[in-house]
Formats: C-alpha cells, sequence, structure tokens
C-alpha cells in the first residue's frame, strides 16, 4: 500500500517536497541502506517502478519562501517525530510560494478534518490532500469562477433578496452588475418581461424562474424566450436555491 501511494504522488504533478522533509527522508533512507542497497520492496518486478516513483518525488523539492521557524498544527500530525518537525518548518516557509496544501495519509492527522490551522501564521491554514489526484476545495472554486466569468444572470420572480445576490457572488464570482433580477409575485406579473427577454445572449445570458414566485404564463413565456435565444434556463422553486443550482447544473 506504501509503495502504492508513493506511484500514485508521483504521477500527480501538483505535488513537491518541502527542502526540510526532503531531508529528513533521505536521513531514513539512508539508514535502510539505500541507494548503495536496495529497499526491501516485494514483488521484486516492481523495485524499478517504485524506485524511480521515489526519485521523482525527492526530485521535486520546493526551497523556503519566507522564514521558517516551530509551528503548531490543528490537527496535530502524529507521523514520525522527525518528519513532523520537518513539515513544520515547510510548512513555515510556504507562505509565498503558491503551496495551498499538504499531500499526506490521513492516518497521520489526530483528527479527519480537510485542512490544517497553523499558529503562528503564515500561512493561517493549508489544506489537506488524502488521495492522488484529489481536486482541492480552492482548485473547485477557481474552476467554478472561470465558468462564471463572463456570465450574466437574468432572475425572474419574487423580490430581489441581498442575501440572495451575496450567495450567488460567493459561490460563482458573478457580481451584482451582472445580475437583473426581474421582480414579480403570483398576483403582479413583471413589467415588458418579453421586451427584457427580447436579447438574450447563449453566450452570456442565464435565464433562471423563481416558479414558485411567478404565475404560470409568466414562467412559459421565459422559458420560451430562452428556449428560442439558445440560453440556460434553471425553472427553481426557492430562490434560495439559485446559488446552489447553478453549481450543480453548470460547473458540475
Amino acid at each position: 500500500m506504501f509503495w502504492t501511494r508513493v506511484v500514485g504522488w508521483a504521477a500527480d504533478n501538483r505535488v513537491f517536497v518541502g527542502a526540510e522533509s526532503v531531508r529528513s527522508i533521505w536521513g531514513w533512507l539512508a539508514e535502510k541502506g539505500y541507494p548503495e542497497s536496495e529497499l526491501d520492496v516485494f514483488p521484486a518486478a516492481l523495485r524499478n517502478e517504485y524506485r524511480q516513483a521515489l526519485n521523482k518525488i525527492l526530485s521535486r523539492v520546493v526551497c523556503p519562501a519566507s522564514e521558517t521557524g516551530a509551528r503548531t498544527l490543528d490537527p496535530s500530525y502524529c507521523g514520525p517525530a522527525g518528519l513532523r518537525e520537518a513539515l513544520e518548518l515547510d510548512i513555515s516557509g510556504s507562505s509565498g510560494s503558491g503551496i495551498g496544501a499538504i499531500a499526506s495519509a490521513q492516518s497521520f492527522w489526530s483528527y479527519a478534518a480537510d485542512e490544517v490551522f497553523v499558529s503562528p501564521p503564515p500561512p493561517s491554514r493549508l489544506a489537506l490532500c488524502f488521495e492522488p489526484g484529489a481536486t482541492l476545495a480552492v482548485e473547485l472554486a477557481d474552476r467554478i469562477r472561470e465558468k462564471f466569468s463572463e456570465k450574466k444572470l437574468i432572475i425572474i420572480g419574487g423580490q430581489p433578496s441581498d442575501r440572495v445576490l451575496d450567495e450567488i457572488r460567493h459561490a460563482t464570482g458573478i457580481s451584482r452588475r451582472s445580475i437583473t433580477w426581474i421582480a414579480s409575485e403570483r398576483s403582479k406579473k413583471p413589467r415588458d418581461l418579453d421586451r427584457r427577454l427580447a436579447k438574450l445572449d447563449p453566450c452570456r445570458d442565464i435565464v433562471i424562474c423563481v416558479t414558485g414566485q411567478i404565475g404560470h404564463a409568466e414562467s412559459e413565456a421565459a422559458a420560451t424566450a430562452a428556449a428560442k435565444a439558445g440560453v440556460a434556463y434553471f425553472p427553481i422553486e426557492n430562490r434560495n436555491d439559485i446559488a446552489n443550482r447553478l453549481i450543480s447544473k453548470l460547473a458540475g
């Protein structure tokens, strides 16, 4: 299992090793006679693959970008003491280097968590990545924002809500100036709906209809206009679901 993970991490081109960790790892390997003698790796037929993976990882050394020092981690690192000290130094020196996560095994941490808090900062926190190739939350957020970077929303139905608008902005990066909210209720039709939907752009616009707060005829008119223009259209029962629906449908 250990060597399978070494091969997996070697194939993940995001993975680098801090200078202090490299020194600690090479010390551990030297105690076992490596590289003068082969490590006790079985089956023997895979020794070359495992050796190449190990050397590949240890060649990706990232030097400190800031002053290093002891740190307290929460959750705490429960691996070998030498590696814990090396990890603390590498973490403290990662500020400004673009490092955003720690590749590790979940069993090395005192409790299950998606990120580790660092004291004293910087950095204040780093994500934890337990599987090679796993998408980090920050990477997912960047992808979502990229998908929505040029989009404009037209929301039809209900009354504009600052809270909902803030949720949309936080989830997608779409600014308020790129959102048009056409207010209406079931008993009060939206004004000039046909005219306001006459120039939809399929490369830019997304139409959202809050069906729980608009009449059936107006909902049908919005769906027809969106289909005619070839733009994305989402009927949503409750305005509180707008941000989550956008993410699940367009950025999944």
